[in-house]
């Protein structure tokens, strides 16, 4: 749904509907996402963290895209009256519970072998699904999240309000901090343009 989202597509298919699975999916993760088998990508915590950040992209840099989608669908769908869930959604929440996961994923093996871990050791601890490289690549979009944000507050400081998607796509810094994010490994929704 990240990626759906970020997407062209959203402009002429996007619905409600969208928003209220993305809700209850990051609910969902929120509530299940320590799992026994660790820090990892694949089945483990920072796995679960990188959808939220991609989700915080989305809700943080792609407003012109939303405010679009949703004028296209109210004219697709007129004489119904339509209530979004923006309210309940922002790229805080997202982004909050994607670092209070990553922070977590810390207490996991092999980056701590405390002997009260309820966490076990992954089959190949050092690899990029099961171990601490993914966790690695998770870091480092996080790390690219909060640079972002903070150039983008900058930015807005130094305009004297809020900063549209175009300055952004225009500003150096702010495109080279987005090309520098990694993505989902296997998924591939990175655009190294700058700016989704």
């Amino acid at each position: 749904m990240a990626c759906a989202r970020r997407s062209s597509l959203v402009t002429e298919y996007w619905e409600p509907e969208w928003d209220e699975a993305i809700h209850l999916a990051a609910e969902s993760i929120w509530r299940e996402g320590l799992l026994s088998k660790g820090g990892s990508l694949c089945h483990g915590i920072a796995g679960n963290a990188l959808p939220l950040l991609l989700m915080h992209d989305s809700f943080e840099y792609d407003v012109e895209l939303m405010q679009t989608a949703k004028r296209n669908y109210t004219k697709r769908t007129e004489p119904i009256e339509t209530k979004f869930l923006e309210d309940n959604l922002s790229s805080d929440y997202f982004l909050s519970r994607a670092l209070t996961l990553l922070l977590h994923a810390r207490e996991t093996p092999p980056y701590s072998n405390s002997p009260e871990n309820i966490y076990r050791m992954p089959d190949r601890p050092f690899s990029l699904h099961e171990g601490l490289s993914g966790t690695v690549c998770a870091w480092a979009d996080a790390c690219v999240a909060i640079q972002a944000r903070l150039r983008k507050m900058e930015l807005e400081q130094e305009g004297d309000g809020p900063v549209v998607e175009a300055t952004l796509r225009r500003d150096p810094t702010f495109k080279e901090l987005m090309n520098r994010q990694l993505g989902f490994p296997t998924i591939a929704h990175h655009r190294p343009t700058g700016l989704p």
